[in-house]
């Protein structure tokens, strides 16, 4: 009898006896399983179906990775946005740059720091990323502040908070550790969050030892 992928044939063996087999047609496969051993019949069957699944999807294109049809809505098209991408998408989000605002100085320090952080680009690229930025994230904060590492007198000035304010928040920190994000600061207690929002532009949340 015929089937889809093979065909059964019966056979006798030396002793006599009338047994059953089917031969599969695989691929470069020619499989044959028997009725005396249910268990091998079975397992050959199964490979079977697992062969022929693979042989189906075989050249099919591969998954997208995660992130590959990212489009970065936050940064604007301009001159040097390619760049900024390609520098900085190895260890980060490009799109930190969005929420900060600086000053041209600001930016190019910001640059240099991540240059000495591992980040690969010639003179030329950095200098375009720091006019890109400049461009379309200028601000009057002179350099971002990281809420991981800023001391008292950084949250005072920066985010005018009191001082008991800025106490709390290095009090949460040195509790909880470092903030994985500037919206966790709405956790820590007495502290008036409207402040921190009219100084996000000058705010980062940067894991110390993390690129």
């Amino acid at each position: 009898m015929n089937g889809g992928n093979g065909t059964e044939v019966r056979a006798v063996t030396e002793r006599g006896q009338v047994v059953t087999c089917y031969k599969a047609r695989l691929p470069g496969w020619d499989v044959t399983s028997n009725d005396l051993t249910p268990f091998r019949s079975r397992l050959v069957l199964v490979l079977s179906a697992f062969v022929l699944a693979g042989t189906a999807s075989f050249g099919a294109s591969p998954a997208t990775p995660p992130g590959a049809t990212e489009t970065y809505d936050r940064l604007p098209a301009g001159v040097g946005r390619d760049v900024l991408i390609k520098a900085c998408i190895t260890c980060h989000d490009p799109q930190r740059a969005a929420s900060v605002r600086l000053t041209l100085e600001g930016w190019e320090g910001v640059v240099a720091d991540m240059a000495k952080r591992g980040m690969v680009a010639t003179d030329d690229e950095k200098a375009a990323i720091v006019d890109y930025l400049a461009a379309n994230f200028l601000g009057e904060a002179p350099r971002p502040i990281n809420i991981n590492t800023a001391v008292q007198i950084d949250f005072e000035t920066v985010l005018t908070l009191l001082r008991r304010e800025a106490a709390a928040v290095i009090a949460y920190r040195e509790k909880n550790g470092p903030f994985k994000t500037v919206a966790e600061l709405k956790q820590v207690p007495g502290l008036d969050y409207k402040k921190v929002e009219k100084g996000l532009d000058r705010i980062v949340a940067f894991i110390p030892g993390t690129r």
